[in-house]
């Protein structure tokens, strides 16, 4: 869904090629806006309180390990998928959603 960030295979046509390195820090400050890179708890609460009294547009850039994840919300997101596509992957995802958009409920 575009957010791998990796070069597009021409066999395949798939996302599946080399990471693509995005330098955030550089993009930002390139706009003018004041950029930082944390990776600590107390690296963030500093960033996040200087871009609080900063009177500019800030990007804090917050380093992750991939591999932690997020406990289960037991929830469903409801994250449309194209109606439309040429890509038989896609057309199989778009079934399964309209299959599980069926049981949403309103609470």
């Amino acid at each position: 869904f575009g957010n791998q960030y990796r070069k597009r295979e021409i066999d395949t046509d798939d996302y599946t090629g080399d990471k693509i390195h995005v330098d955030y820090i550089a993009h930002a400050k390139s706009m003018g806006i004041d950029a930082v890179k944390v990776q600590e708890k107390n690296e963030f609460e500093t960033a996040l309180n200087k871009a609080r009294k900063n009177t500019n547009s800030i990007l804090i850039e917050v380093l992750v390990d991939k591999n932690i994840r997020v406990p289960g919300y037991e929830a469903w997101w409801d994250v449309p998928v194209a109606e439309v596509s040429k890509s038989e992957k896609v057309k199989i995802i778009r079934e399964k959603y309209d299959q599980q958009i069926k049981k949403e409920r309103d609470f």
